[in-house]
């Protein structure tokens, strides 16, 4: 029966939503099929629950070689370690030969591959086998409606499961458009200007020329010029560095702004600036200068969106994001050139003003603003002591 079929589809659906906790991540409703996830303890379960007529055995294993291909093609949405894979086919009667004997393959995505076929004959045994994989008691669905009951609370359900579908996809998309990537923009216009200006009057490999624009240069800093600090984070040693941080600022600017609004993307840019800067006076004797510090700040930003959005962060940006700072740090501290306090310190101070800003719409920030305004000021003041007792 079409419509029982649909039912149990639906209220299978809900209940590992709404009484489980399962993320939503595909909802086909014309074809009704419906794809979940579940992560625990780090553990990623991959659910596909669909309503579907399979008269052949080798019917049911392409389709299941399909969706093991879905998997494959869509591997943002199920990134992370290799998932566990569950294919649930709701139907009114079992393909005609026997398809238990056959096996699926596994492969690199597809750590386990489990099928369940629930026809009317096998629910009450496949679908307590199901619910076992994620430790869910089962509460057996009433069979004794009518039609008309069957086909009215699935309608229900159903319609219940799509407005938490786009509920879910309207909160991931005003997550993305808070803000507009105004001073993203403005921030390389400037960092432009002033590389164009120190090439027309000295070149900006010029020592001389650097330390004139305001550099930083521990023993003008250690006579009291603590604003190099910010003027060094708007200047660049040569053509390459200026365009490698031009282009990191761009595509992290533009995120970071989206995501927080550009009030409070200013304040952690420059939160993060003068804290890789100190860390840099910290820890490097050496003329310095360049966003670097600033830019690994909105890196800060994005973990700390990461933390207080695990589902969103994980499926968008969130491992390639870590792939990057790994190998950003990694190259830091390979090349000695490179000023790696400063990009550590403007990571770690990008975090810290980030928990001191805010996400939008958060709430209960009072303390943690508190705690992140005492820790900044206590490794600022700590830095600096240092700094200064080696000058």
């Amino acid at each position: 029966m079409y419509i029982k079929q649909e039912f149990y589809l639906w209220r299978l659906c809900y209940d590992l939503v709404v009484k489980h906790n399962c993320d939503l991540v595909f909802v086909d409703e014309n074809s009704s099929e419906v794809w979940l996830v579940k992560e625990v303890r780090g553990r990623k379960d991959v659910v596909r629950i669909v309503h579907k007529e399979i008269n052949w055995r080798n019917e049911l294993k392409r389709d299941v070689e399909y969706t093991q291909e879905q998997v494959r093609k869509n591997k943002h949405l199920f990134q992370g370690s290799r998932i566990h894979f569950h294919c649930v086919f709701l139907s009114e009667f079992p393909p005609v030969d026997h398809w238990e004997d056959i096996k699926f393959e596994s492969n690199k995505r597809v750590k386990e591959l489990n099928v369940y076929y629930m026809d009317d004959q096998e629910k009450s045994k496949e679908l307590p086998e199901f619910m076992n994989t994620f430790q869910i008691p089962v509460q057996p669905y009433r069979t004794d409606k009518d039609e008309i009951e069957y086909e009215r609370q699935g309608q229900y359900l159903k319609q219940q499961i799509i407005s938490i579908h786009e509920k879910r996809n309207r909160e991931l998309q005003e997550v993305f458009s808070y803000g507009k990537s105004i001073f993203t923009f403005v921030f390389i216009l400037i960092n432009l200007l002033v590389f164009a200006m120190m090439e027309r009057v000295g070149g900006s490999t010029s020592a001389a020329t650097l330390i004139e624009f305001g550099a930083k240069y521990n023993p003008e800093i250690l006579k009291g010029e603590w604003w190099r600090i910010i003027t060094s984070m708007f200047l660049h040693i040569g053509i390459v560095h200026l365009l490698m941080n031009m282009l990191a600022l761009f595509y992290l600017g533009i995120a970071v702004e989206k995501i927080y609004g550009s009030y409070r993307f200013v304040l952690i840019f420059f939160l993060a600036g003068i804290f890789g800067g100190t860390a840099s006076f910290m820890l490097n004797p050496n003329i310095a200068a360049g966003a670097s510090g600033a830019i690994f700040g909105l890196f800060g930003a994005l973990l700390y969106f990461g933390l207080n959005k695990k589902r969103v962060f994980f499926q968008t940006m969130g491992y390639n994001l870590l792939t990057i700072i790994g190998i950003n740090l990694a190259f830091g501290i390979i090349v000695p050139q490179i000023d790696n306090g400063a990009h550590v310190g403007g990571l770690i101070g990008g975090f810290i003003a980030s928990m001191m800003t805010g996400l939008p719409k958060q709430i209960h920030l009072k303390k943690r603003r508190i705690f992140a305004g005492l820790l900044y000021g206590t490794i600022m003041f700590t830095m600096i002591s240092i700094g200064i007792s080696k000058g």
